[in-house]
């Protein structure tokens, strides 16, 4: 795990959740300022507000990548980000087998009982915190791949 994964696993450990953390980690690790971030990946933490569905860790970790890759005009291509967004998808499934909340923890967090075992069975949110380390760690090798590319945009 890279300085960005333990950097998520710490704010995460703070009472942040998944996107929180890792868009969090992401933008402090390369200099881009962090201060409402948290905020903007709120509802995109248990899946997307606890409907189950993307991962926040996965949200999180595209969010931090369009801070670095993403368009600053809409003359700007979106291939970079596009192409880091992919490999990180592609990255993140090939270790995890899934990029969905609800397949990655096997439960409905939407569903007030399943939300119960969860907690109840996941102390500390553990489960959740390893996601969000390894979202931020791959988001981050896959942004130093690409510095050069970035260095030479300007």
């Amino acid at each position: 795990m890279n300085q960005t994964g333990k950097r998520a696993e710490e704010i995460f450990e703070t009472g942040f959740y998944c996107a929180e953390s890792v868009v969090k980690a992401i933008a402090l690790q390369n200099g881009v300022d962090a201060d409402h971030l948290t905020a903007i990946a709120t509802g995109f933490c248990s899946g997307m507000a606890r409907s189950s569905q993307v991962c926040g860790a996965v949200t999180g970790a595209i969010m931090g990548l369009g801070l670095i890759f993403g368009r600053k005009s809409s003359q700007d291509s979106t291939d970079l980000c596009y192409e880091a967004t992919q490999d990180f998808i592609e990255g993140f499934r090939k270790q995890h087998g899934s990029i969905n909340c609800r397949e990655l923890i096997g439960l409905d967090l939407g569903d007030e009982k399943e939300l119960a075992k969860f907690i109840s069975e996941n102390p500390g949110f553990e489960t959740c915190k390893a996601f969000s380390a390894n979202a931020a760690s791959l988001a981050q090798e896959i942004i130093d791949q690409n510095k050069g590319i970035l260095e030479k945009q300007g």
